[in-house]
């Protein structure tokens, strides 16, 4: 079951970078950081991303019904949200909980695969989740945000504004608060809730602030919660 959870989710976090990038091709080319993407640039064809995405999109829904039709059908609710997520960077300057939303999903999936309906862990988890996703992705969405502010594209980034740290703390609070009680094994959890205030003690609204390495801690952050739950 974890190799097939391992295989759906690059299947479908592939898919979703291909619908996030063709829905902001022509915003990625104004911004410093995205403009020789693929799709951007123009050396890859629309035609041939999405494509290339309906493919994957087929590979995840047979791992989703080799699961079960539980998964099958949870998954195909969680898929309108992969679609509409890159559009809400347009509306809304809370894009960062949309995609908290979408990313966090694999707790319930995983539940729902193991025992046929998602439990009160399940939730907690995903909770956690969500507020974990909203506080890495706003420290994502520095990087860009000179340039988001220019061509109109909202994020966390920009809320937060003069107050980053302390929104990105919060966030990372309420991940906190939301694992512990979905009781993870003291050894992971300790680590992971180290990596997160180092973040915090590193984070700083200038120009040299390591963003990307930050937001790249979170992958040591994953690994410790998922050894948190084996």
């Amino acid at each position: 079951m974890f190799g097939w959870f391992a295989l759906g989710a690059i299947v479908m976090r592939s898919a979703g970078c291909i619908i996030n990038d063709a829905a902001d091709r022509r915003m990625d080319a104004q911004v410093a950081r995205t403009a020789s993407r693929p799709l951007a640039t123009g050396i890859i064809r629309l035609s041939s991303a999405l494509t290339l995405a309906c493919a994957l999109v087929v590979g995840g829904a047979c791992i989703a019904y080799h699961l079960g039709m539980d998964v099958f059908y949870l998954s195909c609710a969680f898929l309108p949200l992969v679609i509409l997520y890159p559009f809400m960077k347009r509306f809304t300057y809370w894009p960062q909980a949309f995609l908290g939303i979408t990313f966090g999903s694999g707790a319930l999936f995983g539940t729902m695969a193991s025992v046929h309906h998602i439990t009160p862990i399940a939730w907690w988890l995903y909770a956690g989740s969500i507020f974990w996703v909203i506080g890495y992705d706003t420290i994502y969405a520095c990087q860009d945000r000179m340039d988001d502010a220019r061509i109109g594209i909202k994020s966390t980034a920009l809320r937060f504004g003069s107050h980053l740290r302390l929104g990105v703390a919060l966030c990372y609070l309420l991940a906190i608060l939301c694992w512990m009680m979905a009781q993870p094994s003291l050894i992971g959890f300790t680590v992971a809730v180290a990596l997160l205030i180092y973040q915090i003690v590193l984070l700083r609204d200038t120009d040299h602030t390591p963003y990307h390495l930050l937001f790249r801690m979170n992958m040591w952050v994953g690994a410790a919660m998922c050894v948190a739950y084996f």
